[in-house]
């Protein structure tokens, strides 16, 4: 099980080492991986994981990386594993810096955005987080504003 989450984190290990192909596909459930670890952050930041941000997480996650069900739960287990055992976002948002371009990492902000509203509520954590998330992910103020302002959009509509 450690080798599948070093996989995915991109940290080679004699079995991943072997199977380049592997390897290919791989690099995008990094960034998936990574991406997940940043949704269930913000999820929980507000101590408040609700049912509507945990069917929201999938659908978020199938939208940007167009993965089966089945891959999107691995993920997530994955995911919720690696933030018991990491102390920052650092490692996760410096793989969608690696592998993801700026108008890939607004989707992947206005994504998160689309989750802290999912209840209809900003608490002052999550504010905090996304603002956090912003600077972490090398984005401007501005882009930031955009997801916001489109996601609140949407919650009305």
């Amino acid at each position: 099980m450690i080798n599948v989450i070093k996989s995915l984190l991109g940290v080679d290990t004699p079995d991943t080492a072997k199977h380049d192909t592997d390897n290919i596909k791989s690099a995008s459930n990094r960034v998936a991986l990574a991406t997940a670890v940043v949704f269930l952050e913000m999820a929980h930041i507000d101590k408040e994981f609700g049912d509507e941000e945990r069917e929201h997480i999938p659908e978020l996650l199938k939208d940007i990386f167009r993965l089966s069900d089945d891959e999107i739960a691995d993920i997530i287990e994955s995911a919720e594993k690696e933030i018991d055992q990491s102390l920052d976002l650092w490692q996760f948002t410096n793989v969608i810096n690696q592998n993801f371009t700026n108008e890939q990492k607004q989707q992947i902000i206005y994504a998160v955005w689309r989750l802290v509203y999912v209840d209809g509520n900003l608490d002052k954590h999550e504010n905090y987080l996304m603002h956090k998330l912003s600077k972490l992910l090398n984005l401007p103020h501005s882009v930031l504003i955009d997801g916001k302002l489109r996601a609140l959009q949407e919650t009305k509509e």
